[in-house]
């Protein structure tokens, strides 16, 4: 899987299954659009650099986790916040049914 770049950043962790998140998105919008993967990726770093400043600041959603919604596309990043620092669980279409997403994760 490709290193999306986002974990260099700050010290926050993401999980495979949030990696594999950002791979196929960014894959996505780049066959929507040139440079879109790349503007995706982007408008993700902003957000993760965001909670990762103030990681209480976005509400509890599912099982423990907290839901970060993107600006300029329809995501969010659902995270955990841990002793070491928030822990990305996943980075998923806010279209998505969320509780099914995060059922295994």
């Amino acid at each position: 899987m490709p290193n999306c770049g986002l974990d260099d950043v700050t010290a926050t962790k993401f999980s495979r299954q949030a990696k594999g998140d950002l791979a196929t998105a960014s894959r996505y919008y780049n066959e929507v659009g040139d440079g879109l993967g790349d503007a995706f990726l982007a408008e993700v770093e902003r957000t993760v650099e965001l909670l990762s400043a103030q990681p209480a600041l976005w509400p509890h959603a599912l099982r423990g986790m907290r839901r970060a919604p993107t600006r300029r596309f329809p995501y969010a990043v659902y995270y955990q916040l841990r002793p070491a620092g928030p822990y990305i669980v996943a980075v998923l279409h806010t279209s998505r049914d969320q509780s099914q997403a995060l059922r295994d994760r």
